[in-house]
């Protein structure tokens, strides 16, 4: 899956990748919530993201991608 940040977000994003990265488990991560209690995912940072663009590499199920996908507005 791929995670594009809109422009007026990258920098914000960059800094909060850059802060986690190297950090031991779990706070190496970033949760995917949906409004304001819907846990949809839980990602490792492995280094900072700058860009816009992230690549999210998961354990999830087929369907259970194309839907964390489809909730985060990549399909």
């Amino acid at each position: 899956m791929v995670l594009v940040v809109l422009h007026n977000d990258a920098k914000e994003f960059t800094d909060l990748t850059g802060a986690v990265t190297g950090r031991p488990p779990p706070a190496n991560a970033l949760a995917i919530v949906q409004g304001e209690d819907r846990l949809l995912g839980r990602v490792v940072v492995i280094s900072r993201l700058t860009g816009g663009d992230a690549v999210i590499a998961t354990k999830l199920g087929r369907n259970e991608a194309r839907f964390l996908a489809h909730v985060l507005g990549a399909t």
